[in-house]
């Protein structure tokens, strides 16, 4: 009688432990692209002068290109097309695609002209159709995607609706979206009841865009005021946010005198992100051509930022290295929206133009080259932590470096230079980055304890028959003990046991969040 007790004891705890541990299961794992800064160049010339961009010239000069591009001009349209095939070769079937913009190669505006700029776009479109057929994709524009380069438009209508209708917007963008676009080319998208895509237009709060700084227009487009009610709309359904742009807000780590929002919008924007930063889960940007992060130091205020790099190798007139065509692929739990991880690939573009052809290779894995266990807030913290606290082979930090410019560091970035990257990750408005850039940061950079609960494990529903089984099993179990204690316990008797005892396993310690760091 009472072993059978005992055994029913120790089923009843090992269905509670199995009920309420978080399944190994509860992950669904899907896939994203995203790619950025095509830049393609249509007069990309082979035997091009590379000090005027490839392009044909009168030249004596024979030069002899390499058929996928060079480092100091913009991507031939074979690079375009390696690119969305490598994608389509790599991972054929994403859920869908981000891409963040500047797709017009860095040409004079005299050489260019807005039909240009929509033909160009419209080719891209047409490419990752043709490619992606079934696949949602979600385009950003970028600083170099109007005419003039960099004057994005905040009250064209004919230009934003050229982009919509010729350049074949109009079949990426699903219809409820067009009012928005038009308006100022921003829209949304909900994925599921768990997750919104946000694609932002910070084009018009780029330093450089004119038209929107002498406007003195503190809302271009009405953005703003429709990404909080966006943001606001999602928090009352409980549903999480990715925000995908090609301008970031903050510096350029290589040369932080370079901010990318004129500092008003970037001081509004942030305010609004740092608000609704429990709604949104990851932010995702191009521009820089390099490959970078933003978290802030606070955690309840911040997002992961991730900076994806170009496909063009184009070396900008801006104080930097070059660096190989990229493309990157993103892995996310389908049910939470939660970042897991992302993939890293690259094009070796000396190789590819020596002979070796157009083999995309991955470069490394997030979550294995800093050691974490996924992309979230705190994990990426934790990435952050290992590359600013530099341990005595600076491991973590010279992996960064590597990755900043795609496998081609030159091992040249000085104790500055170091400072500013470490500056620009960590501080987003212009105030701040200017405290730290001027002090003698000793580098301390905590990170904050997770939430007890794994981000990736939502609380496992427990159907209700299985509920009415736990409750008569335990009333069955009452009874029973009842039941033992009458027969066992008699008037002047008393039940002999053997010594001994069943380990039961501290079930509260099994379903713990210890993670790693």
């Amino acid at each position: 009688m009472v072993k059978s007790l005992m055994l029913v004891v120790s089923l009843v705890l090992a269905a509670d432990f199995v009920m309420c541990r978080p399944s190994s299961h509860a992950v669904d794992k899907g896939y994203f692209w995203q790619i950025t800064d095509f830049h393609v160049d249509s007069n990309y010339s082979l035997h091009g002068d590379p000090n005027k961009l490839c392009h044909s010239s009168s030249s004596s000069i024979h030069y002899d290109l390499g058929k996928f591009g060079n480092f100091r001009c913009d991507s031939s349209w074979l690079l375009v097309q390696s690119s969305i095939s490598a994608m389509n070769s790599l991972h054929a079937n994403p859920d869908f695609i981000l891409w963040t913009g500047d797709s017009v190669p860095h040409v004079d505006d005299s050489t260019y002209d807005e039909d240009d700029v929509v033909i160009t776009l419209r080719n891209i479109t047409e490419m990752l159709l043709s490619v992606f057929p079934n696949t949602k994709i979600f385009p950003s524009f970028g600083n170099h995607d109007p005419y003039p380069s960099n004057e994005m438009p905040f009250d064209d209508v004919q230009y934003y609706t050229s982009i919509l209708n010729v350049s074949q917007w109009s079949k990426l963008l699903p219809s409820d979206a067009h009012d928005t676009f038009i308006q100022g080319g921003y829209f949304s998208y909900s994925l599921s009841s768990q997750l919104k895509i946000v694609s932002l237009n910070t084009a018009l709060y780029y330093s450089m865009n004119n038209l929107t700084i002498a406007s003195n227009n503190y809302d271009p487009s009405g953005q703003l005021m429709w990404l909080t009610s966006e943001l606001e709309k999602a928090k009352l359904i409980n549903q999480k946010v990715y925000i995908a742009a090609h301008v970031p807000p903050g510096v350029f780590e290589l040369n932080p005198e370079t901010n990318w929002f004129h500092d008003d919008f970037n001081d509004a924007y942030m305010d609004i992100v740092e608000n609704y930063a429990d709604v949104i889960l990851a932010h995702f940007y191009g521009h820089e051509h390099f490959d970078s992060l933003r978290i802030g130091e606070s955690p309840e205020k911040s997002s992961p930022m991730f900076l994806s790099p170009s496909v063009t190798p184009f070396k900008t007139t801006l104080p930097t290295d070059h660096s190989n065509p990229s493309i990157r692929l993103f892995e996310y739990d389908r049910n939470s929206g939660e970042v897991l991880d992302y993939y890293q690939y690259y094009l070796n573009l000396s190789a590819a133009n020596q002979g070796a052809g157009d083999k995309w290779e991955l470069e490394y894995q997030f979550t294995t080259a800093y050691g974490v266990h996924d992309l979230n807030t705190f994990s990426v913290r934790d990435a952050v932590h290992k590359i600013i606290n530099e341990d005595e082979n600076k491991k973590y930090l010279n992996r960064y470096l590597q990755y900043n410019l795609i496998s081609n560091y030159a091992d040249d970035c000085d104790d500055h230079c170091l400072h500013a990257h470490k500056c620009a990750i960590l501080n987003l408005r212009r105030v701040a980055l200017k405290r730290c850039l001027s002090s003698n940061h000793r580098w301390h950079f905590s990170t904050t304890p997770r939430p007890h609960h794994h981000p990736h494990h939502p609380p496992p529903h427990v159907p209700i028959y299985v509920t009415v089984i736990i409750v008569v099993l335990s009333a069955g179990l009452l009874i029973l003990a009842v039941a033992v204690m009458c027969l066992c316990f008699r008037p002047g008797q008393y039940m002999h046991m053997r010594r001994g005892y069943s380990k039961i396993p501290d079930y509260g310690a099994a379903t713990s969040n210890n993670a790693e760091t």
